[in-house]
Parts: structure tokens; sequence; C-alpha cells
């Protein structure tokens, strides 16, 4: 705990800020080779776990890059020549398909755009039509995030722009879940100083079994006229009639919604806290040097994603997974092992899918076998 602290006071105490943002970019290089040559005294690895903690303050303000920028960066040279040609040659005004992200729950969706500037040589700004300026992003033009137009967005439009009076959508209300619901009313309407088509959307289904009734005498399951909510016609809250929710009766009312599995696992792969690897599959290495992390939704800094990748490459992993596969175990083994493990699951976010699958089926087994031969206390 010694060194962490006067670390932190060294570089609280005697660094400017210039010089601190020289200095903090050496610690990935500093840190992995202290680790990877200590790997067996686990007072350090205790007083140290901050080091792999994705959610720890130095990483969640510094150095930060886009999500997949290790991947995004390296996977130029894995694309077809095609392909690379038609990202680089992007323009002002071409149109092109990405993923749009609700402003406030963060669902995403693919949805054609137009290319509002062009920032650099690699990066793009671009807007959703028929929606406002909340909704523009910038990206990189080798995202996993945009693609030609019609390849991921075709029939979007056509199908938003045919919705009726009284048709069933699945809608994502604000308390995290996507409802069977219909629409109530459609017009053009401000919303966020911009005239855009919007709809009226209620969460909730008409049936004659219904356990709720309606000022009018109708049953219905869901929730009441009060909850009803306007929304972009063009929003990713919106998506097609149980594409989401089921048309099992048992899964209409608002409570049975709130426990159906369906409804929340569609929102656990779409909202911002999913793990996004779809680029793990194209690119593993960089040179001769393997990827053992990547920038995360999570966690997008520079600093841990170099600091795991060279402890990775200093044979830190292996070296872990060595120490717990070993025989016999003493109680300083146990203790090491739970560092060990405290450390990865720290780290567990931005790990690289293919280094993932390979090293933590391993690790649970020596975990496993571990704490089955530990000595009596």
């Amino acid at each position: 705990m010694g060194f962490t602290q006067t670390l932190a006071q060294f570089i609280k105490i005697s660094l400017t800020k210039p010089e601190f943002l020289k200095t903090v970019k050496r610690l990935p290089h500093l840190l992995s080779s202290i680790l990877a040559k200590n790997m067996e005294n686990s007072e350090l690895f205790d007083s140290m776990r901050w080091v792999f903690d994705h959610k720890c303050r130095l990483y969640q303000h510094h150095c930060l890059s886009e999500a997949n920028a290790i991947l995004i960066d390296n996977s130029q040279s894995q694309m077809p020549d095609e392909e690379r040609q038609w990202r680089e040659g992007l323009l002002v005004g071409d149109y092109i398909d990405a993923v749009k992200i609700d402003p406030e729950q963060k669902i995403k969706c693919w949805m054609k755009a137009q290319i509002q500037e062009v920032l650099s040589a690699t990066k793009i700004k671009v807007a959703f039509p028929k929606d406002t300026h909340l909704t523009s992003r910038e990206l990189s033009k080798f995202s996993n995030e945009i693609a030609k137009m019609g390849s991921k967005a075709e029939g979007e439009e056509d199908w938003r722009e045919a919705i009726q009076l009284d048709d069933k959508v699945d809608c994502y209300d604000s308390t995290g879940y996507w409802y069977a619901s219909h629409v109530v009313a459609r017009e053009t309407r401000e919303h966020q100083r911009a005239m855009i088509p919007m709809v009226e959307i209620a969460f909730r289904i008409y049936h004659p079994d219904g356990d709720k009734t309606d000022k009018n005498g109708q049953k219905f399951y869901g929730w009441e006229e009060t909850y009803d909510e306007w929304f972009p016609l063009y929003s990713a809250r919106l998506n097609r009639f149980n594409t989401h929710t089921s048309e099992n009766i048992d899964y209409m009312t608002e409570a049975a919604q709130n426990k159906n599995s369906t409804t929340k696992a569609s929102t656990d792969q779409s909202n911002n806290f999913a793990i996004e690897d779809e680029l793990d599959s194209l690119v593993s290495e960089v040179g001769e040097s393997k990827i053992f992390a990547v920038q995360r939704a999570q966690c997008r800094s520079d600093l841990l994603i170099d600091f795991l990748n060279l402890f990775g490459n200093l044979g830190g992993f292996d070296k872990m997974l060595a120490a717990i596969q070993q025989e016999p175990r003493s109680t300083n083994d146990l203790n090491l092992m739970g560092s060990y493990v405290q450390c990865l699951g720290k780290s567990a976010p931005v790990f690289h899918r293919k280094f993932a699958e390979d090293f933590f089926p391993k690790l649970e087994e020596a975990a496993r076998a571990g704490m089955l031969s530990a000595p009596a206390a």
C-alpha cells in the first residue's frame, strides 16, 4: 500500500498539469513491468488492484479514445480494398447507414444518416434526417457503426413512414422496458427546437380479457392514458411490433412485462452497457503483439488498455494462470489467487473476446481446483 500512496502523493503534489499529462502516459509501461516481474508478491497485487479497475477515476477522465479504437485503427488493413476506399472517400452530403443512439435512454438502432462534416481524414459528423440535433454523432470513418446506405437500415424508413393511428408497435419506456404499445396520434410537432414528425404512444394493448378498463369501458393490458408519451417518428425507442415483446397475453400487463425475459434481454443487448465486440473477430494482433484489451463504452482510456496489453505481452496473464494451476497450494497461494481473480474481474469489460474465450475457462477450472484442494484452516 505504501508504494501506491507514495506514487499518488508524488503525482498530486510534485507535478504541474503538463508534467502530469506527460508522466501519466508512462504509467502503463512502468506498472506493467513492475507487476509482471513481481507476480508472487501478494501484498503488491493486493495494493495495486486499482490499476486493473476500469472504473478508476484516472481511467474515466484521462487519455480517452473512441470505443474499439485499437481495433478500428488496425482493422483498416483487414478490410477489402473496395470497402476501405468507400470509407476513405466519404464526403459531406453523402447518405450512409449509421447507428443512432437515443439521447435519453441510449437505445440504439440502425438508421439512414447524412454526413454533415468531414472533421479529419478519419472522422466524420453525421446527422439523422427528421430528428433533432441531439442525435447527431461524430464517428470514425472506419467505425463498425457506419455502413453503406441500405445495407443495415433497409426498410426502416418505409416502415416508419407507413405508421398510422392504432398501429401496434414496441416502445421503450423511461423505466427501461419494451412494451407492447399502439399509436394514438401522429403529427408534425416542435421538439428540441425542431419541427419533426412525431407519434403519441400508448403503452397498452386493447384486449377483451384485459385486466384494466379505460374511460370508454374498453379493456386493455398495460398502462393508463396518463402515461401516454410523444416520441419522434424516427426514435430508436420505437420498433416493429413484437420485435422485443411477446404476443403471449400472459406478458401483456405492466407487471409481467417488467419480469418478461424477452423484453429485458432485448433491452440488455441494445443498451449502452452492452459490450460491443463485433470487431474483435477482425483484429487480435498488432504486429507481433497480441491484443488483450480494447477500449469499450465502459472504459475508453488508453492508459488501462495500454497497461493490460503490455502486461499481457510480458506474460502477466500466463503467469497468473500458471500460479493458480500449480500444486500444492499454501494459504499464501490462495491469497495471491484471490488477488489475481479480483484484478481480472475489475478489467473484465475491456478484455478482447478471443483472449477472454481462451483464458477464462482455464482460469475457472484452475480456480475451482485450487479451492477444492485448499489446505484445511
